[in-house]
């Protein structure tokens, strides 16, 4: 791999997607507490995870879908949209990220 500076770094990724990436350790931990902390129960939905988010907010789900690969008994989509895909119902678990606040 050859090395890089970071205004090569920074030209190449302007919206500084690998900072968010290199964060993603610390805030797995930290929103595993959270949903611990929380006393949030299990969700085991046969619809799977659909993870909802624009521009950046939607990273979560491809990382998600990544990590798991095959591993994953249920599917993991991510929609960059205002709309849900048809097929969602109710036994699909919805997450809508939103880093802004605005979407």
């Amino acid at each position: 791999m050859s090395a890089l500076d970071r205004a090569a770094v920074e030209a190449a990724d302007p919206g500084g997607m690998l900072g968010d990436v290199l964060a993603q350790p610390h805030q797995l931990g930290d929103a595993l507490w959270r949903a611990q902390s929380a006393g949030i129960p299990n969700q085991d939905r046969p619809g799977g995870l659909i993870v909802c988010g624009m521009g950046g907010s939607a990273i979560g789900g491809d990382l998600a879908a990544a990590a798991l690969g095959d591993r994953a008994t249920r599917p993991i989509t991510t929609v960059r949209g205002y709309a849900l895909e048809s097929w969602t119902g109710p036994d699909s678990l919805v997450l809508c990220a939103s880093h802004s606040g605005n979407t």
